[in-house]
């Protein structure tokens, strides 16, 4: 009995870790704007890609309604791209990683972003592009892992823009 009790986080811990994006990493300061290539430009200095989506690696930096959330993802143009936006809560829910706690200064307090590498979080919850109604949506909380709820005018959650590869 005591070995399957100790095989069970064993085997939870490896389907984890089976689970999790793999990026490309390269803090190469290439520039290349070949719109064409998504490739070629997935080892700048600024962004990680996985299989199907390009990331900012870090966030806005300060917290932003969701309008301005919007409006920012939408008119941000990082590694020659300009096609941004708000993650959905299952491509951010993809990075929680409670393996690699960072701290993070927002909000004052002591409080973590658990996110795979190689991202740094600014603040523990960044906005989705998921409306709940007129007057919220959802944002993730990469401290506890879960979906958070916010009104529309919370400046609270920040931005980590993602395009599609």
């Amino acid at each position: 009995m005591k070995s399957i009790l100790i095989l069970i986080p064993f085997l939870m811990i490896i389907l984890a870790l089976g689970c999790m994006p793999d990026f490309e990493e390269d803090d190469d300061d290439d520039d290349d704007d070949d719109d064409d290539d998504d490739d070629a430009n997935c080892d700048h200095i600024d962004v990680a890609c996985g299989e199907e989506l390009m990331w900012a690696k870090a966030d806005n930096g300060e917290g932003l309604s969701f309008t301005d959330a919007e409006a920012y993802a939408e008119e941000l143009t990082l590694a020659g791209y300009s096609d941004w936006r708000l993650p959905s809560s299952e491509e951010l829910v993809a990075l929680y990683d409670t393996s690699n706690p960072s701290e993070c200064g927002c909000e004052g307090g002591d409080h973590r972003a658990n996110i795979v590498e190689p991202f740094a979080l600014s603040c523990y919850i960044m906005w989705t592009g998921e409306l709940i109604d007129d007057y919220n949506a959802f944002a993730f909380n990469f401290e506890t892992g879960q979906d958070w709820s916010g009104s529309l005018e919370s400046t609270t959650p920040r931005v980590l823009a993602v395009r599609d590869l």
